[in-house]
């Protein structure tokens, strides 16, 4: 693949690194146990619209994602918000709601092209807020019927972790009641400091099986798209038997992949890996991406492929599903990840990987 001519499928923007939430699956970078990736100074109001607009020139990319940490804790927020809007492509906002207000909402009203990306971890105060760490269901429901009142368009944000993969019928049920016709269902990633927490959190293959025949079930009835974002291993999990979901795959390093841009202009390929490609406030885009460090880690992550997986009739498409929690989990792209380890799959089962899914003939070792 020639990296120059890869138009992003879009660019995230984190405001800041810093959140006012515990949550147990965190996979903020900034948040490993190993540290290396440092926390500084956010660029200034003005600095950063420039980065924003360089960003789109030089890229091309006008699908924007306004992220952080929490970005409503930056002052200035909602005038980069703003910003990014005016730039004419769609932009949205991933917070906790906390921070939603009605003053917050009207404004974000007034944008037509933002919508709203929050976090409901089960319709249940007590669970959801455990797996959060700190009071949060009540702010968030609150927040969810601000901004619907004022028909600003909202995705629910589903983390299916070991602990609530059975609360989701009840956030499809609050869903629906609220008038949300989207829903984000994210196994939890492990990166960040949720790496250490993999027999804590991690759901099995079962467990996300079980959330999803949920999803197949309600999500028609509720007329509610539901969309993965970390991408499950079609040897694991078949969309075949979902034709309620709609399954993601990882996106670097391909023809439309995303990127990530921090509060200081680091760019990187993915808000779970640490790595920067380079700085877009002394580098052009184009340089970043295709020179250097960060043309030769975006080579290696396109060419890495676990062992077991080679073999497979889906390994272009599917790529041995997330290779960053690999690295996290593991310390190598090349690594199987943390779902596909715990299956350890033969390459014989592999090989057939849809007529397998299909009759439930997954040899395991």
């Amino acid at each position: 693949m020639r990296l120059r001519r890869a138009v992003p499928n879009s660019i995230a923007f984190e405001l800041t690194w810093r959140c006012d939430q515990q949550c147990a699956y965190c996979y903020n970078v900034w948040k490993s146990p190993e540290g290396g990736y440092g926390v500084g100074e956010p660029l200034d109001t003005a600095s950063f619209k420039a980065l924003i607009d360089r960003a789109v020139r030089q890229s091309g990319c006008s699908s924007l994602c306004i992220t952080g940490g929490e970005p409503l804790l930056r002052h200035d927020a909602l005038e980069l918000i703003a910003h990014a809007a005016g730039l004419g492509g769609p932009v949205v906002l991933i917070t906790n709601g906390a921070h939603v207000t009605a003053a917050v909402a009207d404004q974000l009203a007034a944008l037509p092209q933002v919508s709203v990306q929050l976090t409901l971890l089960a319709a249940d105060r007590e669970l959801h807020d455990a797996i959060r760490g700190r009071r949060n269901f009540d702010v968030a429901v609150d927040a969810l019927a601000t901004l619907r009142e004022r028909r600003v368009p909202v995705t629910i944000c589903f983390v299916c972790t070991r602990r609530n993969f059975a609360a989701l019928p009840g956030v499809l049920d609050l869903a629906y009641a609220s008038g949300v016709r989207e829903l984000a269902f994210n196994r939890m990633a492990p990166a960040g400091q949720a790496a250490r927490r993999l027999d804590e959190l991690a759901p099995t293959v079962e467990m996300l099986e079980a959330a999803l025949e949920a999803a197949d079930d309600l999500a028609p009835r509720y007329g509610i798209r539901v969309a993965t974002g970390i991408p499950i291993p079609p040897c694991l999990v078949s969309p075949d038997r979902h034709r309620g979901v709609s399954f993601a795959t990882c996106s670097t390093a391909t023809t439309r992949p995303n990127f990530v841009v921090d509060y200081q202009g680091n760019l990187r390929s993915c808000n779970l890996s640490p790595v920067i490609l380079g700085n877009l406030c002394r580098q052009s885009w184009r340089r970043a991406v295709n020179g250097g460090a960060g043309a030769s880690y975006l080579r290696r992550f396109a060419r890495a492929l676990p062992p077991v997986c080679r073999p497979c009739t889906l390994a272009r498409s599917c790529r041995g599903g997330c290779k960053e929690a690999a690295h996290a989990c593991y310390g190598s792209l090349e690594e199987e990840e943390p779902l596909l380890r715990s299956r350890r799959l033969e390459p014989a089962a592999l090989w057939n990987v849809r007529q397998a899914a299909a009759t439930d003939d997954l040899v395991e070792r």
